[in-house]
């Protein structure tokens, strides 16, 4: 083809028969005198990207530009344990919808966690698509699952106790992010990449930059009194610059563990991170 020689093997006897053979090869010949090059499309679609591929891609390539470091963990713990095992080996082209639909549906009695893999495919196979890698998204189209809103309040003695274990807990400085959330509303990612030019402690304002919040918009958030003398005291206790909840990498990026201690000097069960949010109006009207 184009001028060159190429010698392309169909098969072994007896899988192949002769006739099947000499078929075979009349058609390869109709098909190079055509101009297709079987052997470079075979070779083509050899290398042709993975999920794995894809996976990994989007993490380097995507994820590690235009996510925060909280949402990469997830994304990475749902494409270890349930996409790579998955599809892991299969081409990008080769997913159908079929496919992801069993997967899903495989998935039901976890709504949530459903509903967030298919999420995390539709996005990968959006990129692909920009990337030219594929033609079609296998996602579009499937129906997620109902999910029943997870809301819970600390009780007032269940908020007693919790503010018990905070004061008992061994490392302040992480019990005073526990605090922060209880008093201010305000998300998990938001305090832990809190910094303390933000802060207006003389106006009882804190002030959230576009990049911290959910809706990437600017919120000026005021300050009750306990949230201004928690703050006032952390500041005397720090040099009142940079973060304010230091890590190994500039700031905290994770209070699991501390939150599983806490609760547990607390007899708390089912309690998460998140549910401080909804507790706020209920410990400020108790206090």
């Amino acid at each position: 083809i184009h001028g060159r020689e190429r010698r392309i093997s169909i098969g072994r006897w007896p899988s192949w028969t002769v006739v099947a053979a000499r078929n075979r090869a009349l058609d390869l010949r109709r098909e190079i005198s055509e101009g297709h090059d079987p052997l470079e499309e075979r070779q083509q679609e050899r290398t042709q990207p993975t999920v794995s591929d894809l996976c990994s891609q989007y993490l380097e390539g995507y994820a590690a530009t235009h996510k925060r470091p909280h949402s990469i963990r997830d994304d990475k713990q749902m494409i270890d344990s349930t996409i790579l095992p998955k599809f892991g080996q299969l081409r990008v082209e080769a997913v159908s919808r079929q496919g992801v639909e069993k997967l899903h549906a495989s998935l039901k009695g976890t709504p949530y966690l459903a509903n967030r893999v298919l999420a995390l495919l539709s996005k990968m196979f959006s990129l692909a698509i920009e990337w030219e890698w594929v033609s079609k998204n296998p996602t579009q189209g499937i129906p997620r699952f109902h999910e029943d809103r997870r809301e819970r309040w600390l009780q007032p003695e269940e908020l007693q106790r919790f503010v018990e274990a905070l004061d008992s807990y061994p490392n302040q400085r992480t019990a005073d992010a526990f605090r922060l959330l209880l008093l201010t509303g305000s998300r998990k990612s938001e305090v832990l990449t809190a910094e303390w030019p933000m802060f207006d402690l003389q106006q009882g304002l804190w002030t959230k930059p576009s990049a911290h919040t959910k809706q990437k918009q600017i919120e000026h958030v005021p300050l009750n009194t306990a949230a201004l003398e928690l703050l006032a005291r952390m500041k005397e206790q720090s040099s009142g610059e940079g973060v304010l909840f230091p890590g190994k990498t500039g700031h905290l990026t994770t209070l699991r563990g501390p939150w599983a201690e806490i609760c547990k000097a607390a007899g708390l069960s089912g309690v998460r991170v998140h549910d401080l949010r909804h507790s706020y109006a209920s410990y400020l009207v108790s206090n």
